[in-house]
């Protein structure tokens, strides 16, 4: 974090600001570039070890990594995000969960572990291939994702009324 600016540390701390696509777009300087990066598209496991995040950074990253599985499946057990987003104990993990509410319709069941996601308000930022990606390795949501997903949910609805 030494070699951020102060205007950075700012945008990636402040927690009602889950987006940074834009900043990332206009970032010339490489190693603020990457930390955009990072939480534009990343989660926890593309932040290289000697990457130094403030703890608020740090709590972000982990609310933008839990956002990310939850665009992947809509049942998540507390295991699979305490390791995902390197979350040690329960009550954090459902801390940050609720504080996510504005992204999900959340439902915790303690008893289970298991955080069910419901309907989603937001999401992560959609890839472009705007620039090379020089951390994220697996590919975040994509505009080409995003337009197999919509064809097949096309053929889906075309299938469904046909058939009927």
């Amino acid at each position: 974090t030494d070699e951020l600016d102060e205007e950075v540390i700012q945008a990636l701390e402040d927690p009602t600001k889950l987006h940074y696509k834009e900043l990332w777009l206009a970032e010339e300087d490489q190693l603020r570039r990457n930390v955009l990066e990072l939480f534009a598209f990343g989660t926890l496991k593309d932040k290289p070890d000697d990457m130094t995040l403030t703890s608020l950074m740090q709590k972000k990253l982990q609310k933008l990594s839990i956002v990310s599985l939850s665009e992947l499946r809509r049942e998540l057990t507390y295991t699979e995000i305490q390791h995902e987003c390197q979350i040690s104990d329960i009550g954090t993990l459902e801390e940050l969960l609720i504080e996510l509410r504005h992204f999900f319709e959340v439902k915790l069941d303690s008893v289970r572990q298991v955080a069910t996601i419901g309907r989603l308000y937001d999401c992560r930022e959609v890839y472009c291939n705007e620039r090379p990606l020089q951390l994220v390795q697996t590919l975040p949501t994509t505009k080409q994702s995003l337009l197999q997903d919509l064809h097949r949910w096309k053929d889906k609805l075309q299938t469904d009324i046909i058939g009927e």
